[in-house]
């Protein structure tokens, strides 16, 4: 037997108790005192309803706590590789993120082809940026380079010294 896809709480009752019950599912009531606490509100709930709720929630918060984990972890990949910028990771993250939230979704039909395009195209225009931002700063550090190449010419900078100092502007690309 499949469990229900909507339960009592999510359709029938309001976003501000959905919300209070959140907080008493975080704050560690058991299901039973929330199954209480709604009924003597007027509402009438199982404890049922309250448990399959209550273990959506929290399978959701810790999909959430997982999140968050793997984008400090892309934060801390960002910093230990010069090849991943601090935008990449973020982009990865979105992406990934984007598209875990289609796949999770109860009914993959609520999932319109325009959403799927915004997102892609959201996805894509930041990677065009990204590259266009790439592309510039690879220009100026071509322009930084011949700006020392021709005062170097002067014979004002040693050869050693020269390279040194495109080794230092490239390598912050």
């Amino acid at each position: 037997m499949s469990r229900r896809k909507h339960s009592k709480i999510t359709t029938l009752l309001p976003p501000e108790l959905q919300e209070a019950i959140n907080i008493k599912l975080m704050e560690g009531k058991t299901y039973q005192e929330i199954t209480d606490w709604i009924n003597s509100l007027g509402h009438d709930v199982s404890r049922a309803s309250v448990g399959r709720y209550g273990k959506d929630f929290t399978e959701k918060l810790e999909e959430l706590r997982q999140k968050k984990e793997q984008f400090k972890a892309l934060l801390e990949q960002a910093k230990d590789d010069d090849t991943l910028t601090l935008v990449q990771a973020a982009n990865n993250a979105v992406i990934r993120g984007a598209f875990e939230e289609f796949m999770l979704r109860d009914n993959l039909e609520k999932v319109s082809t325009e959403e799927l395009s915004k997102m892609m195209a959201r996805a894509n225009r930041n990677a065009l940026l990204q590259e266009k931002y790439q592309a510039e700063q690879r220009r100026k550090a071509d322009e930084a380079v011949k700006t020392v190449e021709q005062a170097a010419s002067g014979g004002t900078l040693d050869p050693e010294t020269l390279r040194m100092i495109k080794e230092q502007i490239y390598g912050i690309l």
